[in-house]
């Protein structure tokens, strides 16, 4: 009868034991993977060293930048615009193409040209806690967050 009892003991514990895992060997479901330059959404958050501007009812400028075709597509403040960039390491230039012409309201029209004369004149890139900035050297021309 003891036999009994101990091997019904080890046929309960021993399917518990398979399904428990070392908690360190998995990464818990909070855990996240830093922002990579392509394929995020990126919110611009400084310009010229400036925090963008906002008028009501227009939406965040962004810039995003696809891995498959080496293509940005973005918002500088009403206009969307496109074009391609060319990525060596943590170099980067980036031709900005076209762009939406809806006329826009002060001040973002005055927003749109430093945001594109800025992507233009990229050189470089520097990935910083969550933060992308766009580099002409050590000047950092401007500032986007990663958004979820």
């Amino acid at each position: 009868m003891l036999r009994a009892l101990s091997l019904a003991c080890c046929i309960v514990a021993l399917p518990a034991a398979a399904f428990a895992t070392d908690p360190s060997a998995t990464p818990s479901p909070t855990a996240t993977q830093p922002p990579r330059l392509e394929g995020t959404y990126w919110k611009l958050t400084e310009l010229a060293g400036k925090p963008p501007a906002t008028v009501a009812g227009t939406p965040e400028a962004y810039l995003r930048f696809d891995a498959a075709t080496k293509r940005i597509a973005g918002l500088g403040g009403c206009n969307q615009l496109m074009g391609s960039y060319e990525l060596r390491g943590s170099s980067l230039t980036i031709a900005a193409g076209g762009m939406t012409m809806t006329a826009c309201p002060d001040p973002l029209d005055k927003q749109e040209l430093t945001f594109t004369d800025a992507l233009r004149a990229t050189k470089g890139y520097r990935l910083v806690d969550g933060a992308l900035e766009l580099l002409d050297g050590a000047t950092v021309l401007a500032h986007f967050v990663a958004r979820q």
